[in-house]
């Protein structure tokens, strides 16, 4: 990949589904939380969770027990869920790294204008636990979680501050597996890669959210390659 004009890029990732697959140990696990919460069983039954952010997930939950969340609920729900969270990976041996990843990593980290950063839904503790647990706790140095906010949109822009190449007109690619990435990119003016490696959404129902690259995993990164390279040379367009 060539840098013609100089321009600092910015790629974030998603985590479950694009980066790995953790055996439902997050719902599982937060669940447990809310039942020693609130004594709810099953919590999470009916509520969707992927593609969205921990704060509307556990909103739902208690929506559908006709409560509504409050900020301070929320943290002491987000506290107990790492709780679970950690015990429950002391005797995990289930869930994965998804194909290509470790060496995408690689190829990106050699790019020395190219920031690689985290957009997820997962609280911060949740998100640190999952990517230590499956060796990828030291390949991102700034991201936005779902404890910064409940929209993905705005995570988006807040990973990109963060990233402290906003100043310098980034470039900026979002990386994940369900339509809720794309919807997100395309809010903030930056290109998207959706990758049909997540649990609820196929490759028809992510083209049809109109990424701007569609893989069915990341075994290949030179469809990646080739859009960070176009972004590049092409007329500026994003905002970011």
């Amino acid at each position: 990949m060539t840098r013609r004009d100089g321009r600092p890029t910015i790629v974030l990732f998603d985590i479950d589904g694009t980066l790995i697959r953790s055996a439902g140990i997050g719902r599982s696990s937060l669940e447990r939380a809310l039942e020693i919460e609130r004594g709810w069983s099953a919590a999470l039954e009916g509520v969707i969770l992927d593609g969205r952010t921990d704060p509307l997930i556990v909103s739902d939950a208690f929506a559908a027990h006709g409560e509504a969340l409050s900020r301070g609920t929320f943290e002491r729900v987000a506290a107990r869920y790492t709780q679970c969270l950690e015990a429950a990976f002391t005797s995990f041996d289930e869930g994965r790294v998804l194909p290509g990843v470790f060496e995408l990593l690689d190829l990106l980290d050699r790019e020395p204008r190219l920031a690689v950063g985290l957009v997820t839904g997962n609280i911060e503790a949740a998100a640190k636990l999952k990517l230590e647990h499956f060796g990828l706790g030291e390949r991102f140095t700034f991201g936005a979680y779902g404890s910064d906010g409940a929209e993905r949109a705005a995570l988006v822009e807040l990973a990109c501050q963060r990233s402290g190449l906003c100043g310098r007109e980034p470039w900026v690619l979002v990386i994940g597996d369900t339509p809720s990435d794309v919807a997100a990119a395309k809010a903030c003016g930056a290109s998207s890669v959706a990758v049909a490696t997540g649990h609820l959404y196929g490759a028809a129902e992510l083209a049809a959210s109109e990424p701007s690259c569609l893989l069915d995993d990341l075994s290949d990164p030179r469809p990646i390659l080739e859009l960070l390279e176009l972004s590049l040379t092409a007329p500026r367009s994003n905002p970011l």
